[in-house]
């Protein structure tokens, strides 16, 4: 896809800069991504929505308690 392509591009100029051991993790990492399936995708953006929406909800009763605990 297009992005991958760029974001290869960025990798492949900034990767020279790092220190031969980052240089290394990010070697390992570009691989790994490169397995990620779609299904795996998938299954880690629906948790990050939930954790998402679990903090806005903690957020909103947090707020919520506060404005009860005002008014007493």
């Amino acid at each position: 896809t297009e992005i991958a392509k760029r974001l290869n591009a960025i990798i492949a100029q900034v990767l020279p800069f790092l220190a031969q051991e980052h240089q290394q993790q990010v070697a390992t990492a570009v691989e790994r991504a490169k397995q990620v399936t779609m299904t795996e995708l998938n299954a880690i953006i629906g948790q990050q929505q939930q954790q998402g929406l679990q903090q806005l909800l903690l957020r909103e009763s947090a707020r919520k308690m506060t404005i009860i605990i005002d008014h007493i």
